[in-house]
C-alpha cells in the first residue's frame, strides 16, 4: 500500500515538474513584439559592435584597422627602393633659320626644349630617376590646306647617345631609327617618333643626364634644308617623357 502510494507521489511531482517547466517558455501574444525587437537590437549590436546608442567601443578599434593595400601603400612610401612611373609633357616649337632646321628636343626632363612643368616637385620628393620612354608629335603650324611652305622634307631620329644638333641629312639617317617625312601636304598630317629608353641605369636628379648609360640621355633630333626662308614656330609640337623615381626623401 505505501509503494502505491509512492509512486503516485512521484507521478504528481513530475507532472508539476513538467507544467513548471512549460511556463518558464510560455511567450504571451502580446509580448511577442517586444521579444523580436528585443533581440533584433542585440544581433545588430553584436554584428556591427555598436552600442544601442550608437557610440562605438573602444574594444571595437579592430573594426577600424586599415586595409592591406592602405599598408601596403604606407610601407612602400618608406622604401627606398620602391619604384614610382610618371609621365610628363610639355608643348614646344621648330623654327627655320635661312632655310635650314638643325636642332634637337633632349631627354633630359630639365632641359628647356621639354618643357616639363612637373619636373621641379618630383626632384624635391626623389633623389635618382632614368628615362623609360620619350617621344615627340609633330604638326605644322601654318600652310597646311594648300601643301605649301618654306619647310620641304623633314628628316627625325632618336639618339640615346650625346644630344646634339645634326648637321646634315646624313647626320639624322645615320642612326638606327632615321624618318624623312613631309607633313606639308593637302591633307594635314602629323608625325610621332619614340625612343625606347627601357635598360638605362638610375641617375641623380641633380644629374639628369650621364651620357650615355644613366639618368635620360639622348634626344630626338630634327634637320631640314629648303631654301632661304626663316620662319618661326613652323613645327608645333607635344613633348613627352615616362620617367622612373626611386629613393623618396
Amino acid at each position: 500500500m505505501s509503494k502505491n502510494t509512492s509512486q503516485a507521489t512521484k507521478r504528481k511531482e513530475g507532472k508539476r515538474k513538467t507544467a513548471s517547466k512549460g511556463r518558464s517558455t510560455t511567450v504571451h501574444k502580446g509580448n511577442v513584439h517586444k521579444l523580436v525587437t528585443s533581440l533584433s537590437k542585440k544581433a545588430l549590436c553584436s554584428e556591427h559592435k555598436f552600442r544601442p546608442g550608437g557610440s562605438l567601443r573602444v574594444s571595437d578599434h579592430v573594426s577600424l584597422a586599415p586595409d592591406t593595400e592602405s599598408v601596403e601603400l604606407a610601407t612602400s612610401l618608406m622604401s627606398l627602393n620602391t619604384v614610382y612611373r610618371f609621365r610628363l609633357a610639355g608643348v614646344t616649337t621648330l623654327s627655320m633659320s635661312s632655310g635650314t632646321i638643325n636642332t634637337y628636343i633632349a631627354c633630359d626632363p630639365s632641359a628647356a626644349g621639354a618643357n616639363f612643368p612637373e619636373w621641379s616637385s618630383l626632384t624635391a620628393l626623389f633623389s635618382e630617376f632614368r628615362l623609360v620612354e620619350f617621344g615627340v608629335q609633330i604638326v605644322p603650324n601654318n600652310n597646311v590646306s594648300t601643301g605649301t611652305s618654306s619647310c620641304g622634307a623633314l628628316a627625325v631620329c632618336g639618339n640615346l647617345g650625346t644630344a646634339i644638333a645634326p648637321a646634315s641629312y646624313a647626320a639624322v639617317a645615320d642612326n638606327a631609327d632615321a624618318k624623312l617625312v613631309n607633313l606639308y601636304t593637302t591633307t594635314p598630317l602629323g608625325y610621332t617618333h619614340v625612343i625606347d629608353g627601357r635598360g638605362i641605369e638610375w641617375s641623380q636628379v641633380t644629374t639628369p643626364t650621364v651620357e650615355p648609360y644613366a639618368g635620360a640621355p639622348g634626344s630626338i633630333q630634327f634637320f631640314s634644308n629648303f631654301g632661304s626662308a626663316s620662319v618661326s614656330d613652323i613645327f608645333r609640337i607635344i613633348v613627352w617623357g615616362i620617367y622612373e623615381f626611386r629613393s623618396r626623401v
